[in-house]
């Protein structure tokens, strides 16, 4: 039931049985320096507010495809645990609405592997994402579901989500951070 969510609310997802690469991005997170409650959380995306539909950047494997994309919210529907987030910074319907649009504005950007294998490079080599001198850096014309996220963020409101880790933004760091407020998810009756 998404009747008390909003355009703009942040959407994290995680796969009941986690496949592998689940498994390898929940292992990443936490060998980057997350609390294991926070780095199950493996895939992000944005609300749109019609009670359909996310704006996402996500890949697959088969058949091969990738980038920013909108996908319908029952694709996470069954398969998935869902945990839904609203951003403090935003308190207006307007200002969700043109948070969900920044989102839109990237659609059909490549998916960035190259930001995924500098992450995956930082977590396990032992540093940790909140090691000094550890740097991200985006391509501005590839983003990963977080960054995605983060960077309609910034674009609708000025300021950043990822300050305190170096910038780095994972769907660990979204989850863990008390710049948001958990909505409550309830399930619709499946009429016959």
């Amino acid at each position: 039931d998404a009747s008390n969510w909003r355009a703009g609310d942040l959407v994290l997802t995680r796969e009941i049985n986690p496949g592998r690469i689940g498994r390898w991005i929940e292992r990443a997170q936490v060998k980057g320096g997350y609390a294991k409650e926070d780095a199950r959380w493996t895939h992000a995306a944005l609300y749109l507010g019609d009670r359909l539909t996310v704006c996402e950047a996500t890949f697959s494997l088969w058949p091969p495809s990738h980038g920013i994309v909108q996908t319908a919210l029952w694709d996470y529907c069954g398969d998935s645990a869902i945990r839904i987030r609203r951003p403090l910074a935003i308190d207006s319907a307007e200002a969700a609405w043109l948070l969900a649009i920044m989102a839109l504005t990237q659609m059909r950007k490549d998916y960035d592997f190259g930001y995924v294998l500098r992450l995956a490079s930082i977590a396990f080599s032992g540093k940790g994402f909140w090691t000094a001198g550890t740097r991200s850096v985006l391509s501005p014309s590839a983003l990963i579901c977080s960054t995605l996220y983060a960077d309609a963020f910034a674009r609708q409101t000025g300021r950043t989500l990822g300050e305190q880790n170096n910038g780095i933004c994972t769907p660990a760091f979204l989850s863990q951070s008390d710049k948001f407020e958990d909505k409550n998810i309830g399930w619709l009756p499946i009429l016959a």
